[in-house]
């Protein structure tokens, strides 16, 4: 119940943010909702109620996540589509229930179906039991760029993104179409 007011507030401050931002002739110049590409545990809670940050492409990056781990099936490269339905969430809670991914306190998640912070840093940390990280960047000093892959435990399924210095964030999902996230 708690968490369902927490989320009313949030959105009602999101609301008015962009209503000001209207107001002020701002709009469109900045995001009210900031997209962290090296912090994944700041980003916005996704899933699949209207409460929650439904961003198309930030849930196309975390349903790239699915088809990378690929526990259970289910996410195809043409079920990468933006939107957080009952496929996602199902997949979501597979996902959280596996005993590889824990929060940043080392607990295992809840499979609640929510990306919320906790979920976004087992994703982002965790590793393939080898010790190297599913998530991992390389910076390109020329290009002034982090080129970063996300590696499917043992799939051998993977996706690439791009971070630039002036936070211009790019991913190549599954079905080959690369996405902006802003």
């Amino acid at each position: 119940m708690l968490r369902k007011v927490l989320r009313r507030v949030r959105n009602v401050g999101i609301a008015i943010t962009a209503a000001v931002a209207v107001m002020a002739g701002t709009a469109g110049t900045a995001s009210a909702t900031e997209l962290n590409p090296r912090t994944w545990v700041e980003n916005p809670e996704i899933c699949r109620w209207s409460s929650c940050y439904n961003d198309p492409d930030l849930i196309r990056f975390w349903q790239s996540i699915l088809w990378a781990d690929n526990l259970g099936g289910g996410i195809t490269a043409a079920t990468v589509d933006g939107q957080f339905g009952s496929n996602t969430e199902t997949r979501t809670k597979r996902w959280q229930s596996d005993s590889w991914h824990l929060d940043y306190n080392g607990n295992r998640l809840t499979a609640d179906g929510e990306v919320g912070p906790r979920t976004w840093y087992a994703a982002q940390y965790v590793e393939t039991g080898d010790g190297i990280k599913q998530a991992w960047c390389v910076y390109d000093t020329a290009a002034r760029v982090d080129r970063c892959t996300y590696s499917g435990r043992g799939t051998g399924r993977e996706f690439t993104w791009r971070v630039y210095d002036d936070g211009t964030w790019f991913f190549t999902a599954p079905n080959g179409y690369t996405y902006q996230l802003v």
